[in-house]
């Protein structure tokens, strides 16, 4: 079903510009006989017609949503100065209601249509969900007083949310969390923070698909693939999975406002990129069968979480001989990037006891 609504999302793309969603969400019935009439005009069959009709509703009509997209956007044209700006002009980020946890790039069919990136409001919500059992965990169990014996109940009953997704083919509704909440009263401003940069970061991996060339489209400089590749080849296990690698480091460099230039980073821009990626790649793990092993399309959760944080361990690194940056600064990005790494190996551990992969 997912690949028939990609299909679905790029002919609905394709016939309709941006600005024409706001047109045809509610339809009535003679503005979908239009839209039948276009899509075979269009070379489209009856049951593709049929499918995206049906999915309409779905879709946001603009950038916006109730998570920012519009903001994440606007906010990456501002600080991706070594991209083509003429890419965030082309690309559009469609927001579904599905509650299917997964997201992806979706190319047009020439040289002349734009790119689309797709969220599924499914992994939002998980993303949403893990953002708040993280910051609970570090801040009133490990930061706190609670025994390891605790922390690990704590952890034990987030896993059985994330285990009844799974079985429930990835349908994620926050319904399933309520007693959850109720009981630890989770959810905070931090909380919020983190989910809110984790969208970024996914919305930034999928544009990097299409920044890379691997929808058919290019707009990434030259120079700048090189400089996120000449990081890339320093670190392990890349060769099977260079193809998503890659663009969670351009994400990384989108979602932490900052050039390509590693040197010249901010600390909180840092933790803003290790945070926000690590938080969603933590939630993939949780909603994968087995997050050690690889899929066809994808390399090993693990993997790529471990790549992630030594990209931002070499944006760290520079900060220690920077005399200017205050030396707080830099530990609490340090502590944060080790209780990230905790909280993955914590939570993937806990699964492997139960026996879930």
């Amino acid at each position: 079903m997912t690949e028939q609504k990609e299909n679905a999302a790029r002919s609905l793309f394709q016939m309709l510009a941006p600005d024409d969603f706001a047109y045809y969400l509610n339809t009535d019935a003679e503005k979908l006989d239009v839209l039948r009439q276009q899509g075979i005009a269009s070379g489209l069959d009856v049951e593709t017609i049929e499918l995206f009709i049906s999915q309409l509703n779905t879709f946001d009509p603009t950038y916006s949503n109730h998570r920012g997209i519009q903001e994440i956007v606007k906010n990456f044209s501002r600080t991706g100065g070594w991209v083509d700006q003429d890419f965030f002009e082309r690309v559009f980020v469609g927001v579904t209601h599905s509650p299917i946890a997964s997201a992806s790039a979706v190319p047009g069919d020439s040289e002349d249509d734009g790119a689309l990136c797709l969220y599924e409001n499914g992994l939002m919500q998980a993303i949403i969900f893990a953002s708040d059992t993280f910051s609970y965990f570090g801040q009133s169990l490990k930061g706190g007083s609670a025994s390891s014996k605790e922390c690990n109940r704590y952890l034990h009953q987030v896993l059985d949310v994330f285990s009844q997704w799974r079985t429930n083919a990835a349908n994620i509704d926050q319904q399933d969390t309520i007693t959850f909440r109720e009981k630890y009263s989770i959810g905070d401003d931090f909380a919020t923070s983190i989910a809110g940069i984790a969208d970024a970061f996914v919305v930034g991996h999928e544009m990097g698909h299409h920044l890379l060339g691997h929808t058919d489209l290019r707009f990434l400089d030259v120079k700048a693939l090189e400089q996120i590749k000449l990081l890339a080849y320093n670190l392990d296990h890349l060769e099977d999975g260079i193809d998503e690698y890659l663009p969670d480091m351009i994400a990384f460099n989108l979602i932490s406002d900052s050039p390509l230039n590693f040197r010249n980073m901010q600390p909180q821009s840092i933790l803003s990129g290790l945070l926000g990626g690590a938080m969603a790649l933590t939630t993939i793990s949780l909603l994968m069968s087995d997050p050690y092993k690889s899929t066809p399309s994808h390399p090993p959760a693990n993997y790529r979480f471990d790549n992630y944080l030594a990209y931002a361990e070499f944006h760290i690194l520079p900060l220690s001989l920077n005399a200017s940056v205050p030396r707080e600064q830099i530990l609490q990005v340090k502590r944060f990037r080790k209780e990230a790494q905790f909280f993955f190996d914590s939570l993937n551990r806990l699964r492997r006891e139960r026996r879930e992969y």
